[in-house]
């Protein structure tokens, strides 16, 4: 536990790095870390860890990218479905700006990748009316890769 106080915000801060590298080796450390801690430790740092992940995945550095979804994989699994309830509907608001569309996108797709069944969540908000371009657009990518 006092190894955990002291590395996650270790890791929440070097997501902001400038290297991508760097980024990436903080997600894949982060994945370490979820893979060896309890669910109790786990919702204790949950504040701090979702929002790290998040950031990682819509980096603008594929290898971040997937680094972060392989982590995003981790805490879902760890039992916390509320990973998926946080993180998609910023990443899904996120599409409605053409400054953060790609990288949400690809956030999203990163996601459905490791989460096949994260697109049942997905489709009916990018089909809720009155639709907008953005949506048709990521449905189009999404789709896609749905059986990937």
């Amino acid at each position: 536990e006092r190894v955990l106080v002291r590395i996650v915000p270790i890791l929440r801060d070097g997501v902001g790095a400038e290297d991508a590298s760097s980024r990436q080796g903080v997600c894949l450390g982060l994945r370490e870390v979820l893979e060896n801690i309890s669910r109790s430790q786990l919702a204790e740092h949950m504040a701090d860890v979702l929002p790290t992940v998040q950031a990682a995945l819509t980096d603008s550095d594929a290898g971040v990218r997937e680094a972060a979804g392989e982590a995003f994989a981790i805490l879902f699994k760890g039992g916390s479905g509320g990973a998926v309830d946080s993180v998609v509907p910023s990443m899904i608001q996120g599409l409605e700006s053409e400054k953060t569309f790609s990288e949400s996108l690809e956030g999203l797709r990163v996601i459905q990748i490791v989460r096949p069944t994260v697109f049942n969540f997905v489709l009916p908000k990018l089909l809720k009316r009155p639709m907008s371009l953005s949506h048709v657009r990521a449905l189009g990518v999404l789709s896609t890769s749905a059986g990937h």
